[in-house]
């Protein structure tokens, strides 16, 4: 990531080149590890936070998070895949898995401006 603010398409609008690609490599890495823990501690939430650049990173993740956009889902289906346990006597819910990944929160600070108006404004 730099500060030379190359951007490029994300969700409907535009973001900084360098956090779209941070955040999509932590939905690729860190998303599957995630929904597995989701489904392992029920009543658990999701909170990302970050500073500055961080910050930014963890914006746009929490963003791809609560959109629709199907990759986002095959990577949290892929870690629950990865880690479930036939013989588990925990009942196996996708839909509220999703859901808990959908309605997770992001905090941040000093974070810099990273998105076109139209994705700030939704």
């Amino acid at each position: 990531t730099d500060a030379c603010a190359d951007e490029e398409r994300f969700l409907s609008g535009w973001a900084h080149a360098g956090m779209c690609a941070a955040a999509w490599n932590m939905i690729a890495q860190q998303l599957p590890k995630l929904a597995l823990a989701l489904h392992e501690n029920v009543g658990y939430e999701l909170v990302t936070t970050g500073h500055s650049m961080g910050g930014g990173v963890a914006a746009l993740f929490t963003m791809l998070l609560h959109s629709d956009d199907a990759d986002v889902e095959r990577a949290a289906i892929k870690g629950l895949s990865e880690g479930f346990d036939p013989e588990s006597e925990r009942e196996f819910n996708l839909e509220e898995i999703l859901g808990t990944v959908k309605r997770s929160r992001c905090f941040t600070v000093g974070t810099p401006s990273l998105v076109s108006l139209n994705l700030s404004m939704q």
